[in-house]
């Protein structure tokens, strides 16, 4: 079993080489990794986006969605008008749509 200072020791060695994770993210990854850092570590790297705060909005990206979909369709999808009024919107030109896309 492993002392407070040990944990703490353990937590802020993971907190060093992690980028963006809170100290109580970090604390509830290493529990469920039972401590051992190096497990934990690979992990982490394995996937880091894990323990990051994800920003998307559903609600959001469902109005996109719905603002730019064919409502001619019958299945939900937007077709090229949609997607000419979104890049149009974005004030993206058809000449700079290969920049567009490969950004």
């Amino acid at each position: 079993r492993l002392s407070a200072r040990q944990k703490q020791v353990i937590l802020s060695n993971f907190l060093a080489v992690t980028d963006d994770v809170s100290e109580k993210d970090a604390l509830m990854f290493l529990q469920k990794h039972g401590w051992n850092l190096e497990l934990a570590m690979n992990v982490y790297f394995e996937n880091p986006y894990q323990l990051a705060k994800s920003k998307v909005s559903k609600a959001k990206i469902d109005a996109l969605f719905e603002k730019y979909k064919d409502s001619s369709e019958t299945e939900p999808l937007i077709t090229e008008t949609g997607f000419d009024e979104f890049i149009n919107d974005l004030g993206i030109s058809e000449d700079d749509l290969v920049q567009f896309v490969f950004a």
